[in-house]
């Protein structure tokens, strides 16, 4: 007779079928019972064995021949492992298992359907009729699945497909499949269906199934076009180090234009440091017997070191322009500069310290200029206060109306070095400290290094509650290495004085109907006088980076200004209110200076900006926004200058119906197991039940118009329009478009436009760019979840 250790062997067995192999196939049919187990009929609902739980209708043993059988919706559980099925078969005689009728093995994210599986617990050989099961990435059907190894497994008259539908739009056939757990699947021969129609063939393929990234070599795209000839790019190497860092080595060739080799790379730690990296070595052919190499190296990094202290490395470093003649990015063939910067800021005194470096490069006019190094450090403003009271009498009420209480002081430094290289043909030592001159005098390779000390003190006060007082005094200290007159270390200072006034009046105004419900004018008038001396002696200090010093005549100016601000208070149809706090602001100021002789009075400037937020209504949203500068002669009130700048936004939202909904497969509905009963069948599908369940999606447009005038001209400096355009047309068809037109010269500076078509498991995507006499287009079709291993894809471009 059976001992229940033997039995709880076998059923753990058992369930090792699902546990140990976990695979991504789907089972076949199953065999009946025996006819020989019809001996006692034991019903029961649940029974536990040593940590096994298995449940079942009825439970059937055959004594003699050691064979046992659980029927009706029998399942075996052992920890996240779990068999479901109609029934249930051991043969402990011959130490083998089987289930017929539909079953599901599941075992944590693994999930495997059937119509029967065969085990042999000697040999641990298992086989799977007619069975399904699912990847990350995919699923994957045979006929016939069959346990060959470890991780491997054998799939006669198999399938597979990224499709969820239970008729797929796609799927790759083969006679003969080798899943690989894991890692990869390979087909021979293998034949390519779209809609159950054979589309492509050949011999054998190769793919991957790993998830995440994977070390190995890319899929090379090969094309012609009138320009580069015959091409082949990305052949590629990738390289995956653990979760941490990868990097990818590339090369193209093109026939008629040369080559290009690139390294790229990136890297994360999470919390600590990121960064990237790409470096590209361009040969290029310019005739016969002609070839030009360019280079270009660009960098990424940041990295957070200790508490609060941060570094972050940009650099940009290219040989020439022409290394972005082929791009398809307008930006960077439009590019005519490039910028590299280092910051590393550090806490000190409860404070921070700045230290950065940068390095430009003019590519069109072969200037550089380079900051190397600069420091800086500021205490912003402080009650003075805390210079001689210790805490307790910091926050002493007794002393917080003390006339003291109003001071404030700040305190900072500034220290730099910089450059500004002229001379194409200039070396390390003169682009990074060296100062030299051209035959004439005049500096071709200019550096400074020098240090300026900050110091102001600070008083206002509010008089009753709404009239503010204010007055400030700064001075600086200033070193620099030398002076135009080639004094070494010279030193200087300089100091001024404001005193400023201001106070704002209110008017508000309620509407009885209406939308809207209130106004409020809010008037502000400030005034300001402002003292510079006499300080023509530091004209022989050089001004940069900052730390130069003002070498201007003596100086006593009055400035004011007068800020108009309109808010609105909008009563909503639903109920509620709205309020426009920007809605409309009108800022207008003028100066005067008392040492100037003839006309003392400066332009007067004015600076409108209409923001009345997002106005809704059943159809669409509008979001404006319009900037005016005004330049106005304070004298005879002609307006010299005008720039105007308004941005336009549509936006709305449309319904998106799918009135022939696609019927998932057995793993999306998962419906494989349910019972053949009326009971269990949806509700038929109606057009009302549809609608219901539509998708909804947004749409936008902008338009950014830009118009600048000076007096006197006959064309305005600036005149351009740029427009934007997302939609979606149907369900699947998506369409973005940009273009940049300068009204000025009437052209179109650059456009791009993409289309895109959803095709359930696949997407179409055609992107096109024009920039002046370059164009260029690519053309991609690539399964969503396998976009690197299945695509079809061409482009092309024109100089």
């Amino acid at each position: 007779m059976m001992s229940r250790r033997h039995l709880t062997q076998l059923l753990l067995t058992l369930l090792a079928v699902w546990a140990a192999t976990a695979v991504s196939q789907e089972t076949p049919p199953a065999a009946a019972a025996p006819d020989s187990l019809v001996a006692d009929t034991l019903h029961a609902d649940s029974t536990f064995i040593d940590s096994l739980y298995y449940t079942c209708d009825s439970i059937r043993y055959d004594v003699p021949n050691e064979r046992m059988s659980l029927a009706g919706s029998a399942s075996i559980r052992y920890g996240s492992a779990n068999i479901a099925a109609e029934i249930i078969n051991i043969d402990m005689e011959r130490d083998q298992a089987s289930s017929s009728g539909r079953v599901e093995l599941k075992d944590g994210a693994y999930l495997m359907l059937g119509d029967a599986l065969f085990y042999d617990i000697e040999t641990r050989e298992a086989l799977v009729d007619r069975g399904a099961t699912r990847f990350d990435k995919g699923f994957f059907y045979g006929r016939e699945v069959r346990k060959v190894g470890k991780n491997t497994y054998d799939i006669d008259d198999g399938y597979f497909t990224t499709c969820d539908a239970a008729e797929p739009d796609y799927y790759i056939w083969s006679k003969r499949m080798r899943l690989y757990k894991d890692d990869k699947l390979v087909t021979r021969p293998t034949v390519f269906f779209v809609n159950h129609f054979p589309v492509m063939a050949v011999p054998f393929a190769t793919i991957s199934i790993k998830r995440g990234r994977q070390t190995g070599i890319l899929v090379p795209e090969p094309g012609y076009n009138s320009y580069e000839g015959k091409y082949l790019r990305d052949i590629a190497y990738f390289y995956a180090w653990r979760d941490y860092a990868d990097a990818t080595l590339a090369f193209d060739y093109m026939e008629l234009t040369g080559w290009e080799a690139r390294l790229a790379g990136r890297y994360l730690d999470r919390y600590v440091l990121d960064g990237n990296l790409l470096a590209r070595l361009q040969k290029r052919i310019l005739s016969m017997g002609r070839t030009q190499y360019e280079w270009l190296l660009q960098s990424r990094h940041h990295h957070n070191i200790g508490y609060a202290s941060k570094l972050d490395v940009n650099l940009d470093f290219v040989s020439s322009r022409e290394i972005w003649e082929g791009s398809v990015n307008p930006d960077e063939r439009l590019s005519e500069k490039v910028t590299s910067r280092l910051a590393y800021n550090m806490p000190l005194f409860s404070r921070t310290i700045y230290f950065s470096a940068s390095y430009n490069e003019d590519l069109r006019n072969d200037v550089k200029t380079l900051t190397l190094p600069s420091v800086s450090y500021a205490l912003p403003s402080k009650p003075i206060a805390e210079l001689f009271l210790d805490e307790d009498e910091a926050t002493d009420d007794a002393s917080e109306d003390a006339w003291w209480r109003d001071f404030s002081f700040n305190v900072g430094f500034k220290s730099v070095h910089t450059g500004r290289v002229t001379d194409p043909d200039a070396d390390w030592k003169a682009i990074f400290w060296q100062s030299s001159r051209d035959s004439t005098g005049k500096y071709v390779n200019e550096h400074h290094a020098g240090l300026r000390q900050n110091m102001g003190l600070s008083w206002s006060r509010k008089l009753w509650g709404w009239f503010n007082l204010g007055q400030t005094v700064t001075g600086n200290f200033a070193v620099h290495d030398r002076d135009s007159d080639n004094n070494k270390l010279a030193t200087g200072y300089d100091w001024n004085g404001t005193s400023r006034t201001s106070f704002s009046l209110y008017g508000v105004r309620s509407f009885a109907g209406g939308p809207l419900s209130a106004l409020r004018h809010v008037l502000t008038p400030s005034f300001s006088f402002t003292y510079k001396p006499d300080f023509e002696e530091n004209d022989s200090f050089y001004n940069f980076g900052g730390v130069g010093l003002n070498s201007s005549v003596r100086s006593r100016s009055f400035r004011f200004s007068l800020d108009n601000l309109w808010q609105l208070k909008l009563r909503l149809a639903e109920g509620g209110e709205l309020k426009l706090n920007d809605f409309f602001k009108l800022t207008s100021g003028i100066s005067y200076d008392l040492e100037k002789e003839g006309e003392r009075f400066s332009n007067i400037s004015h600076t409108a900006r209409l923001s009345p937020g997002k106005i809704t209504t059943p159809l669409v949203g509008l979001t404006l926004s319009d900037r005016l500068t005004v330049t106005q002669d304070a004298y005879d009130f002609d307006v010299l200058y005008w720039r105007l700048t308004t941005t336009l936004n549509f936006s709305g939202a449309a319904s998106y119906t799918e009135y022939f909904p696609r019927a998932p497969n057995r793993f999306e509905s998962s419906r494989f197991l349910e019972a053949d009963t009326l009971e269990t069948a949806e509700a038929p599908l109606t057009i009302e039940r549809l609608e219901q369940q539509a998708e909804t999606d947004g749409w936008s447009c902008d338009i950014s118009y830009e118009l600048a005038r000076h007096k006197g001209k006959d064309e305005p400096t600036t005149h351009s329009l740029r427009n934007s355009l997302s939609l979606r047309l149907t369900r699947n068809w998506y369409i973005t478009y940009t273009n940049n037109y300068d009204l000025l010269d009437d052209r179109v500076v650059s456009q791009n436009l993409t289309i895109t078509r959803d095709l359930h498991c696949w997407k179409l995507k055609f992107s096109w760019t024009k920039s002046g006499d370059y164009w260029n287009y690519s053309l991609r079709l690539f399964a969503v979840k396998l976009p690197d291993s299945l695509q079809f894809r061409t482009s092309d471009h024109k100089h």
